[in-house]
């Protein structure tokens, strides 16, 4: 018989605020099931979103100070790929920007 503070696996939903276009893990030590989360949105101004799974709760969790603005969707987040705690804490992103040119 399993007791309810004993943790199983299984499959955990985190509802965006905003449509997924890109994903990360943080691989740190010291914040493993970190996840950074890149919104699609047609318009200039997309956001990245920190969220931190919960395991004792099995509930993801998010701070508002943790969003911030993105120009264009982010087509690849990633975190310091190091799981040392003494290397910087930081996020990688990039975009792109399709336009078109008219012929002059």
């Amino acid at each position: 018989m399993q007791g309810s503070s004993e943790k199983r696996p299984g499959i955990y939903t985190y509802i965006s605020q905003w449509p997924i276009f890109s994903l990360a893990w943080s691989v740190r030590r010291d914040k493993k099931s970190r996840l950074a989360i890149g919104s699609f949105l047609e318009d200039y101004s997309n956001k990245v979103e920190i969220v931190q799974f919960n395991r004792d709760t099995s509930d993801f969790t998010t701070d508002s100070r943790l969003i911030f603005d993105h120009p264009y969707s982010p087509t690849n987040l990633m975190f310091f790929p190091s799981e040392d705690t003494a290397n910087p804490d930081i996020i990688a992103t990039s975009g792109r920007l399709l336009a078109r040119m008219a012929n002059s």
